[in-house]
Order: structure tokens, then sequence, then C-alpha cells
């Protein structure tokens, strides 16, 4: 019997008016029983599992066109397909949670049920928001003392197939490109004035967000947008700077356009009476910050939603390889240079910054390579690179790291590494001879999870995975040497990839006090659609209340580690850099 406690077997078939009945015996902690079903009811469960929105499901044995239904040898062959498709439903929890199963299993009573699948991982929406459909590239999560609620910046990018055109997109269309929006994150019902809200675009909802919401769930029409403005290019990220009332905008040409005062002229415009949104190229010229010479490709911003992250750097990487480590708290560049030499012709299309100290940076390329370099240093320092794949060469779409692991993912398949990273001291040490884990989403269906977008690891045990789509949640079994991982849940949830999944500050949507019975996260996509769930049951024996994180933080005796100001020891006196990406600083005299 698995951990979920439901198993079946198959005991053998009979003919029923030249029907085939394969007889199931299905075993709980107290009770065992029998149940016959014809092939044709696992497809009819099939459908109506795929209806509701379920992913990854186990494929069926092929139906055949030319042996009779009764040969002993294909009911046979049938029959162990079955058992197979059986045993890997009820390993998830999704499905063992799903009354269509409970049906289908035939279950006498609620009673029946073993104790343990109240303890099964579940799943449920919380809250929307979608304002445009446009994919979401960036989400920064603040604290205002304006509205004393929390504030959510939101910055978009169009991916439609014209708007690759780039500079030649305005003059086919002049339609724009890029928007930011701001959300207050605490919905109507708790304010007495009224705000201008985005209505929801409801074309871009699944099945399995509505089954996974419920009375309780706050939809898009009830938060009220402060700030909204379009812009002629692509947004590739948001961040918000509190203590200088700054928002800035990672802009697709390679600046940062940084607007000061936003809040004060909100509050101006909130005290006259004017509830409507904010239009902020109307109101505030923005200072540029020139951060590439080439277009913004991807920009990782550890800090704009984890509160957890006590840095203040992003990491962004240009079309032309270029990378560059910018502070917010001193506004300036770090660190950069080019990776052109190092990559051997690839691009660099994804990268991750550690969220200790904002030193560490990883790169993934077009053809399978991982660097990862100190950030710190001027130029960038190589502490080590690998190829993992020596016979194929498949793009690294999306890094996250631990302390103890990296996980990679290529395209759709993803290895996980150990690692021994001190930030720092800037070492990083990863086995590369030997993968810990290795999933490989064909393995667990012929359901298409598309390109692994975004990833993040929770308690170095489970893993949310972020596909075209489809949202997962593997149980790794780090610490069982011959269990495999396992897929917990798998749900087609949004309409594209998805690029964003993130925890989310306990205070978010008045939810009020840590608790231990859920874990929040957020995920956004290329639909436009920012989700925010609740993960039920997953142990959450590590995990940090976000109210007492300082008290914890102060009680480590951590001295070279403290931060003051929110900078770090190591790169508050670091001299601004200027960089072009056209210079010969192509990180070379950096390898040594």
């Amino acid at each position: 019997m698995n951990d979920t406690g439901i198993s079946t077997k198959f005991i053998g078939w009979k003919t029923v008016d030249g029907k085939v009945l394969y007889r199931i015996l299905v075993c709980c902690k107290n009770s065992k029983y029998e149940v016959q079903k014809r092939f044709s009811e696992f497809v009819l469960l099939q459908s109506l599992l795929v209806e509701r929105g379920l992913s990854l499901l186990p494929s069926l044995p092929p139906k055949t066109l030319f042996t009779k239904n009764q040969d002993m040898n294909f009911i046979n062959e049938r029959m162990k397909g079955l058992q197979s498709y059986l045993t890997t439903l009820t390993s998830r929890h999704d499905v063992l949670l799903s009354p269509l199963f409970i049906n289908f299993l035939e279950f006498p009573n609620s009673e029946n049920l073993p104790p343990i699948m109240k303890k099964l991982v579940n799943i449920e929406v919380t809250a929307d928001i979608a304002s445009i459909r446009q994919s979401v590239s960036g989400i920064f999560i603040s604290d205002s003392d304006l509205l004393s609620a929390s504030i959510m910046f939101v910055s978009h990018q169009e991916n439609s197939s014209l708007s690759r055109l780039g500079r030649v997109w305005s003059i086919i269309d002049s339609e724009e490109t890029g928007s930011i929006f701001v959300w207050c994150l605490q919905p109507y019902s708790s304010k007495n004035t009224s705000y201008h809200s985005v209505n929801i675009d409801y074309d871009t909802t699944t099945n399995a967000f509505h089954n996974l919401c419920n009375s309780n769930t706050i939809d898009s029409s009830k938060f009220c947008c402060l700030i909204h403005s379009g812009f002629s290019e692509k947004c590739k990220n948001i961040v918000f700077i509190p203590k200088r009332d700054s928002l800035c905008i990672f802009l697709e040409h390679g600046a940062i356009d940084v607007f000061e005062g936003v809040f004060s002229h909100l509050k101006s415009r909130i005290a006259s009476g004017n509830n409507s949104p904010l239009v902020l190229t109307e109101c505030i010229k923005p200072n540029r910050i020139q951060l590439h010479g080439s277009p913004i490709t991807f920009v990782c911003s550890p800090f704009s939603i984890d509160c957890k992250v006590r840095h203040k750097y992003t990491l962004s990487v240009g079309i032309d390889n270029s990378i560059r480590l910018f502070c917010f708290e001193q506004m300036k560049i770090i660190s950069g240079g080019n990776l052109n030499k190092r990559v051997n012709g690839s691009r660099v299309i994804s990268c991750y910054l550690e969220d200790e100290f904002g030193r560490l940076g990883f790169f993934g390329t077009s053809s399978g390579q991982l660097l990862v370099l100190d950030m710190a240093s001027q130029p960038p320092y190589l502490i080590t690179n690998f190829n993992s794949q020596a016979d194929y060469q498949y793009p690294i779409t999306s890094i996250v790291a631990s302390k103890k692991f990296l996980v990679v993912a290529y395209s759709n398949i993803i290895k996980v590494f150990g690692m021994e990273m001190n930030p720092k001291q800037a070492t990083c040490t990863i086995n590369d001879n030997q993968h810990i884990r290795s999933i490989d989403t064909n393995f667990f269906s012929d359901m298409d999870i598309g390109t692994i977008s975004s990833l993040y690891i929770y308690e170095d045990e489970y893993l949310f995975v972020g596909g075209t789509d489809t949202f997962s949640l593997f149980k790794l079994n780090i610490n069982q040497e011959l269990t495999p991982p396992v897929l917990l849940f798998s749900y087609a949830i949004h309409t594209g990839k998805i690029n964003y999944i993130s925890v989310v500050p306990d205070n978010v949507l008045n939810i009020g006090q840590f608790s231990r019975q859920f874990l929040k996260l957020l995920t956004a996509s290329e639909d436009g659609r920012i989700i925010f769930w609740k993960i039920f049951n997953l142990p959450m024996n590590q995990t940090v209340n976000v109210s007492t994180y300082e008290e914890t933080i102060n009680e480590e005796n951590f001295e070279e580690s403290k931060v003051i100001n929110e900078q770090i020891h190591s790169l508050e006196n670091m001299r601004s850099i200027e960089l072009s990406d056209n210079s010969d600083d192509d990180l070379s005299s950096a390898f040594r």
C-alpha cells in the first residue's frame, strides 16, 4: 500500500453479455472490497479528469482495431496497463481528492476513506487578478502606509508574434507593447471607498481554475487598480523602493525608468476625491538609468515578493549575453560584463540570483551550459561551469537553488544536483557528475507540459513546477534513495507559460497570523493572470514566520553577514561601474 492509504490490485477478469469486466481489489487501511470495471469506464474517468483540469495524467492502454476484445493475451496485456494506470492515479493527491475517482472506486461511504486522506496535499484558489491579456513579466509586493494594505506592482509585456518585430512594431501598429498596473491587495468588501477596477477576462479561465475556487475566493473585480500606464516597449520587470517612493521599470531597450514620488502623487489624487487610476507617464517624468546597451531578455529579482530576502539586488541578461548586477539601495550597477566567449555561440536565456546575499549568479544557455559567477567582483569571477548533457543539447529554461541543491530545467526535463554553496565566501561546489534526481515529465504522462518556465523548491523536498498551462508539485524523496520522485498534483490552471511561482508574505490578503495549516503561493502566466493559492498539508517545520523573521536573524551570531541599512558589508563601498556592452570586457580576465 502506498503512502496515500489506498491501493488497487487486478485479480482477474470475466465476461458478462460478451463484455469484459476487470476485477479490481481495492485495499484501504481497515477494509478490502472488489469492484468490476469495463475498459470504457476507464476511458470515461480519464476524460472527466481532463475536463476538470487535471494534467499530466497517465496514459491508458491503447485501443485496438484488429484484435478481438476477448483474446486472452490482449486482455492480460491490457490488464497490466490498467494496473499501472490505477497505481499511478492512487499515488496522486489531486486524483484521490476528486469525487470522480472516489465514485469510480465505489467507496460505500466517506467513513471508509482512510484517515490519511485528510492529510493529502490540497490546493485552492484564494484570489486572482487579471488586468490585461499581456504576459506578466514582473511582480513586486510591498506594504503601504497610504492604504494600510499590501500593494502589488505588476509589469506586462506583449508576446504576440508581431511584437517580436521590435521597433518595426511601432510602424505596423501603434498599440502599446508594455504596461504596468498597481493593485491594492484589499478587497472592496473591507473598504468604504470605491476605486476603479479592471474586469477579468473570462476567456483565460480554465476548468481547473473554476473547480479550485470556492465561495471565499476573491475575484479580480473586487480589487482596485491604483496606477496604470502603457509603454511603447515591453516592460521586463518592476521594482518599488518604499524609502525613495520610487517605482523602477525595466524596459526592453536596456534602461531602467525611475518614477519618483509615486505615492505622493497618488495621495494627493485621493485627497482631492479623484479615485480613478493614476496614469504614471502623464504626471511624472522618469529618470533613466542605462543598464544594458542592448535589449534586456531576462531580469531576476529575488526580493520582489519574498520578504525574507534581505538583499536588494537584481540580476539581468541582455540579448547580446551581457550581464548586470544592480543595487536598488545605491541605485547603481555593481558589476557586469559579457559572456560571449564563455558560451561558445550560445545565448544566455535564464538566470538566477541566490537570495541570501545576492552574490552568486547562475546562468543557463540555449545549449545546456550552466555557469556560476561571483557577481560581487568586477568583472564577475567564474566559480564553476558545466554541461551535464554530453550527447544532446537542451536549453536551460529555468534555474532555482537552495544551499543543498541546484535544480535545473532542460526544456521539459528537470535535474536536481547536490550542491555546497557558501554565498558569503562566494564558494559553490556542484556535483555535476551525477544528479541526485531526474524528472522527465514524459515518464509521468503523454500529456505535454511544454517548456518548463518556472521552478520553486520548498524545504528541499517539494518542487513546484510551472510549464505551459500546467502547475505541478513533485515530492523529490531526496532522503529515500530507492524511491523516485512522485507527482502529487498537476492542474492546467493558466493558458500559456507560467512565468512566476513564488511564496507570498503572510500579511497579504488579510489572511492574518502565520498558519501552519497552509502555504501561500502565487502563479503568474503569459495569459496576464495572477492567481493566489493556499497549499494545504505541506510540512512547514523549517518555515520562518514572517512576523518574527527579524528576531530570528538577531539571534544568529553571524556578525560578518549582518545587514546595516539594508546594505551588505562586502558590497556597500563598491564604486559604481560604467559598462558598455560593446566593450572588450568579456570577463576573460576574470576566468582564472
